[in-house]
């Protein structure tokens, strides 16, 4: 029996190395009966080469399964593949047939799953560097589930790329909506410092100026989630100045003066009455009476 066949029936899995510059004179020094080697010895010098020390263990199998039983890595690469294309689309991540295929052979050899923490790292930093296209998924779900909570809850409008790190934090399982909750609660307290007192006993701005909304939304009849406080001509309902040129938030009668200079205040039916209220004053203060309809 030649060399080369003593190699594979003693080591059947290492045999595709006998042509390694380190690995290749270990093995034939090993069934070279003048060497002597027994099993621990070879073990051991096996462990130390760099063959050995700078691969995984997950590489060194996968590396050996490729070579020994290469069908069985085919079926694998593909049944990996696509649970990867079904990772990458939940992800919210397209991914080119290149980029597939070397993730496939990176998460095989590396022996992570194809949803695992570090292969949805994998997908961060190709969307990042411009590698890979963003698509809808988890990503952008949670980048948008962040603006609106950021906005709804904290009057704070925080721009697409700061939502879309949060969301990419999110999906890979690195951050919580609690975790945002916290740095947007503490971002409004330098914004609204009138409401930071509320704020950091866990209160949202949308809770503290409920009120608000509902006073404004009743007097012009309409939907109070339509009102938004965080800018336009209602952002005055968040910071009066007082006499002392602190700021505060606006009094319950404040609001409803606000509201009440609104055009469409007129058109209500308070706003009618009103009107036709104030008409009737006017004309008796010149001793004339209302005309038929207009108040009693």
């Amino acid at each position: 029996m030649g060399v080369l066949e003593n190699i594979r029936e003693k080591y059947p899995t290492l045999a595709f190395l006998v042509n390694d510059p380190e690995i290749g004179p270990l093995l034939r020094d090993a069934v070279d009966p003048n060497k002597g080697f027994s099993p621990q010895t070879f073990q051991a010098k096996l462990y130390q080469t760099g063959w050995w020390k700078n691969q995984s263990n997950a590489q060194r199998e996968w590396l050996i399964k490729t070579k020994t039983d290469p069908r069985t890595a085919i079926n694998e690469r593909s049944q990996y593949n696509a649970a990867l294309m079904q990772a990458a689309s939940q992800y919210g991540v397209q991914l080119n047939g290149a980029q597939l295929k070397w993730l496939t052979e990176k998460g095989l050899s590396q022996g992570y799953a194809p949803d695992s923490p570090l292969m949805l790292r994998e997908f961060s930093s190709l969307v990042a560097s411009g590698g890979a296209k963003a698509g809808p998924g988890a990503r952008s779900t949670g980048a948008q589930a962040v603006r609106q909570m950021a906005r709804g809850d904290y009057f704070y409008h925080m721009s697409s790329k700061n939502a879309q790190i949060w969301g990419d934090r999110i999906a890979q399982g690195k951050a919580t909506m609690d975790d945002v909750r916290a740095e947007v609660a503490s971002r409004a307290q330098h914004m609204y410092p009138q409401f930071a007192t509320g704020l950091a006993q866990g209160h949202t701005m949308a809770e503290m100026t409920d009120g608000h909304k509902q006073i404004i939304a009743d007097e012009l009849e309409i939907d109070p989630d339509r009102i938004d406080l965080s800018q336009g001509r209602w952002s005055a309902v968040l910071s009066r100045r007082d006499k002392n040129g602190k700021i505060r938030p606006m009094t319950a009668f404040e609001t409803l003066q606000l509201a009440r200079q609104d055009p469409r205040f007129w058109r209500t039916a308070n706003g009618k009455q009103t009107d036709a209220s104030m008409a009737k004053a006017v004309l008796g203060m010149f001793g004339k009476r209302a005309p038929m309809g207009m108040g009693n």
